[in-house]
Order: C-alpha cells, then sequence, then structure tokens
C-alpha cells in the first residue's frame, strides 16, 4: 500500500513554486518545511510531477464513478465533461457526477430496452422441427399448467389471459381465452395472471389475478362456474392436494386458506404467518408446508388450529419449499443463499447445502435422492441428499436462472434463464445436451406429465412447446 510522507508532499509544492516562477515563495517555503533536511534526491523527480500525480488522481477518482459492479468500465458518455480539480476534492460535487453518469447510463439502457423491445416484436422467431410457437398473448407470458391427462396447457400472462391450448398432430388446434380483465370488470391495468393449476382429475382449472383477489374456478370449456373470495390481497400460488379434496390458496395478506372442492366452502383459514406467504407444497391429502419472507416454514395440518411445526433457521425470505417423494424431507430455498433440508418429523433436524453466491428461487425434486436448485447467480446446482453433496454444477447460462423442470423419469432437467438460454441438462453426468437461446427471457419451463413436451413460457409474449423426442435428435 502507497505511503504518503510530509516531507514528500512538502517537495514536490516547493518544486511546484520554483517551476512555477514563484522564486521568494520557494525559498520560504523551503526553509520553513526545512527542505534542505529531508533525504529526497531532487535530480531523480521529474519536472511537473506535482501536476502529473494530481492528473493521476482525477482519473483515478473517475474512473472509481465509472466502474461497474463486475469492474468493467461504463462506455459511450460522451454527454460527459471533465472533472475540474476542485470538484474531485467536494464530496458534494462527487455525488453530483455520480448521478450525471447514472442518468446518461439509465438513458442509454432505456434506448437500449426500447430497441429490444420493438425487435422482439419485430421479429418473430423460427419454428424448428418439433417446436410449436403458441401465439396469442398480449404481453409476456409468465406461467403454464399442463392438463394431467391429455395435450392440453394453461398459460397465463400480463395481459389478464389464460390461454387454454389444445394440441392435435403437433399443432395447436384450439384455444379458449379466459379473461380476467372481464370478470373483475376494471380497465385500470390488466390483470396480470399470478397462478394457475388444474385439478388431479382435469375436470377444472383453477386460476387467479393480480387485480382481483379472487379465486376463479373454471369449467374444461372454458365456463367460469365459481369464484371464491376470502383473500385481503394478492395470491400468490394454488395448489391442489393429493386427491383434488381440497384446493389450497396462499396470499400476501399472510394467509392461507383450505377451500373444499365440492362446493367451494372455506374449511380452514391459517394465520401463522408474520409476512406474505410465498409458496405451499402438499404432503398428503390433509398436511402441508408453506413458506413466507417472514423467513419461516410452517408445517400445517387440516382441522388443526396451530401448526404442527415452525420451522426456522433461514435467514431470509423463503422462496420455494417441496416435499421428496417419499415426504420424509422438506427441501428450502432462501434469499441468504441457503438450501435447506428438514426432517418431517423433527423440526431440529435440519442439514444446510451451501454452494450459491446469490438468491436461491426454486428447487425441485427428481424421482431419486438427487434434489436441484436454481439461483440468481446464473447456476443450476444437482445435488445428493443422502451425504448432502454437490453433484454438479450447471453453469451454461450467463443471467439468473427462473425456473428448473425434471422429465418424469429424472434422468434430465431442463433450465430457463432471463438471458433467453433453455439448457437440457443429463442428471447423470451434468454435461449440456442441448442449448439455445430464444428471442426473449424465460420465466418457466414445465414439462409435461408424460414428459413428451416441454412448454417454455417467454417475455416476448410466445408460449413454446419443445418435443422431446425431437429435442434429443438434434
Amino acid at each position: 500500500m502507497t505511503t504518503i510522507l510530509s516531507d514528500e508532499v512538502n517537495f514536490l509544492v516547493y518544486r511546484y513554486l520554483q517551476e512555477s516562477g514563484y522564486q521568494h515563495s520557494a525559498f520560504s517555503f523551503g526553509v520553513e518545511s526545512h527542505i534542505s533536511q529531508s533525504n529526497i534526491n531532487g535530480t531523480s523527480v521529474p519536472p511537473g510531477a506535482l501536476i502529473s500525480i494530481l492528473q493521476k488522481g482525477i482519473q483515478f477518482i473517475e474512473g472509481e464513478l465509472c466502474i461497474n459492479d463486475d469492474g468493467s468500465l461504463v462506455e459511450n458518455l460522451d454527454g460527459l465533461k471533465s472533472i475540474p480539480l476542485i470538484d474531485a476534492v467536494i464530496p458534494e460535487a462527487l455525488a453530483e457526477r455520480a448521478a450525471t453518469i447514472y442518468r446518461l447510463v439509465s438513458d442509454k439502457t432505456e434506448l437500449s430496452k426500447k430497441s429490444l423491445h420493438q425487435n422482439l416484436y419485430n421479429n418473430e422467431e423460427e419454428t424448428l422441427d418439433g417446436e410449436v410457437l403458441l401465439r396469442g398473448h398480449k404481453s409476456e407470458v409468465f406461467s403454464s399448467s399442463w392438463h394431467p391427462t391429455s395435450k392440453t396447457i394453461a398459460t397465463g400472462a400480463a395481459d389478464g389471459i389464460v390461454g387454454v391450448w389444445k394440441l392435435d398432430n403437433h399443432e395447436a388446434s384450439e384455444i379458449l381465452e379466459l379473461d380476467h380483465n372481464i370478470s373483475n370488470n376494471k380497465k385500470v391495468q390488466p390483470a396480470d395472471v399470478t397462478s394457475l393449476t388444474w385439478h388431479p382429475d382435469g375436470n377444472i382449472l383453477a386460476t387467479t389475478s393480480a387485480l382481483e383477489h379472487s379465486i376463479f374456478i373454471w369449467t374444461v370449456g372454458g365456463k367460469l362456474s365459481s369464484t371464491l373470495n376470502g383473500h385481503e390481497d394478492l395470491i400468490l400460488s394454488l395448489s391442489w392436494n393429493k386427491k383434488g379434496e381440497y384446493l389450497l390458496s396462499a396470499s400476501i395478506d399472510k394467509k392461507c386458506i383450505i377451500w373444499d372442492a365440492n362446493n367451494w366452502q372455506q374449511v380452514q383459514v391459517f394465520s401463522c404467518h408474520l409476512g406474505p406467504v410465498v409458496d405451499t407444497d402438499w404432503l398428503n391429502t390433509t398436511t402441508f408446508a408453506s413458506c413466507s419472507t417472514d423467513k419461516r416454514i410452517c408445517v400445517c395440518r387440516v382441522g388443526s388450529a396451530e401448526p404442527l411445526q415452525v420451522l426456522n433457521g433461514h435467514m431470509d425470505a423463503v422462496n420455494g419449499i417441496e416435499w421428496d417423494p417419499s415426504g420424509s424431507i422438506l427441501a428450502s430455498c432462501s434469499d441468504d443463499r441457503l438450501v435447506k433440508l428438514w426432517n418431517s418429523t423433527n423440526s431440529k433436524a435440519c442439514h444446510d447445502l451451501i454452494g450459491h453466491s446469490k438468491e436461491v428461487t426454486q428447487v425441485k425434486w427428481n424421482n431419486r435422492n438427487i434434489l436441484a436448485s436454481a439461483s440468481y447467480d446464473a447456476s443450476v446446482r444437482l445435488w445428493n441428499v443422502e451425504n448432502y453433496v454437490c453433484l454438479h454444477v450447471l453453469t451454461h447460462q450467463f443471467e439468473p436462472v427462473n425456473s428448473i423442470t425434471f422429465h418424469p423419469g429424472g434422468q434430465y432437467l431442463m433450465s430457463g434463464s432471463q438471458d433467453g438460454l433453455i439448457n437440457l441438462w443429463s442428471t447423470q453426468d451434468g454435461s449440456c445436451i442441448h442449448s439455445k437461446r430464444s428471442l426473449a427471457g424465460i420465466f418457466e419451463v414445465n414439462w409435461s406429465p408424460d414428459g413428451s413436451y416441454i412448454s417454455v413460457c417467454q417475455a416476448d409474449r410466445v408460449v413454446k412447446l419443445i418435443e422431446f423426442r425431437k429435442l434429443l435428435d438434434r
């Protein structure tokens, strides 16, 4: 580390006064600062040394303001004037300088986004063999739900529309539009579809949107049969129990509600969380787990007033949970960068899976002792839960991984990320079998129950259905 001595500073000032013609001032300053007693060899100091150091110091200050988080320099700051010396030492002036740089970068970024947005919507993605592109939504498509027994898929988007698409000979032969904008009679903004799920029998579809705190029950033919009211804020999650007797809803209002699928009456309201409930997962027909931004996980049972277990251990918001196929282990992931494994019978029996460097957003089990986790660190990790080791780190993407899905057989994993990359991975050796970049960011990937198709929900209003068999042949 560089050390600056007062004798060195005094000598540079002395030389500057001499070089500038201030001989009397230089003499007086030299006597008072004892220049003659310093050990500095004046012959080795080049002319203009003080000015040179000041210029380099200003460049360093400017560099600090113009360096991105990844260490690269901010580019194309043509509208930025040079920084004066006095401004370089005044905190208020530096703060204003930083604000100017931020504004120029923001303007450039916004211009790039507008250009990208235009390019996305002016250029249609090429359809490859084995792909079906579902076009019809007017905004980003967030999620999808495959029908349990037929090649039918429901898709939910930011335009407030749920599309129900039926495949026939690898073509989308039919579409139903379930319009949440009409059902809530609000035209202020689109009613983003936040959750949708088919009943296990496939006879009804449950959906919810951002403008209504209600759940909508639709028939297979697209008729709105029931509207369930009980939540006081945005509903984030809908899930059926194993037999389809109960529908579980979770909301920002901190509540979980169980609904009877026979008469659509409330069975029970659970208020065990201190913050918004983000995700839920059923253990069996009567027991479920819920997680929240309050850092806690609650395991509850229908008919029990209090939670069976309250799992404390995460240090930040819990983003996702999922029971393993045997129901003995609950996996959770959090903004604290951890994946935790909880014993279903002992709330103190917990193991941490450490490795991600940023928020972990999703966990998924395959049908073996393997758990996958997706993170904002642009990676997917495969874990062996028997010995708690990371088997593979899947890094063939450059931006946060938004979604992962296992093939029903468990030997393949598909991931989708914000940079538009969809990657097919082998769970045996962690190799990337196939990779393709879409024209827009990926919100969700979802394997069909029979493993024949993968749905890809994209930010450019398109849903892509990829035939898995053809994907392996490429």
